[in-house]
């Protein structure tokens, strides 16, 4: 396979780059490497909160249905709304 290439030298050079870094900075960089893994997760953790109100609300829905037979008033009224000011108090 390799018989009839010709010999060739090709120079190469790699350099070798080296850094100090204090605690405070490592501490912000493992933060920076772990967030892919807190991101996760949080993605999970919504989710399940998520298909729990979802599994919730199908529950409440079967069990109860959507029947409006509530014809009871929630706000009543005992006087009738006027839309002229009322008096000021006499002191």
């Amino acid at each position: 396979m390799f018989k009839n290439l010709p010999r060739i030298f090709i120079p190469v050079m790699w350099f070798t780059q080296k850094a100090d870094i204090d605690d405070n900075l490592a501490s912000v960089g493992k933060l920076a490497i772990s967030a892919t893994a807190i991101g996760w997760g949080m993605l999970f953790g919504f989710a399940a909160i998520g298909l729990l109100i979802i599994v919730i609300g199908l529950v409440v829905t079967v069990r109860h249905g959507w029947d409006s037979n509530d014809t009871k008033e929630l706000i009543t009224h005992s006087r009738k709304p006027s839309l002229s000011p009322s008096p000021l108090p006499e002191s």
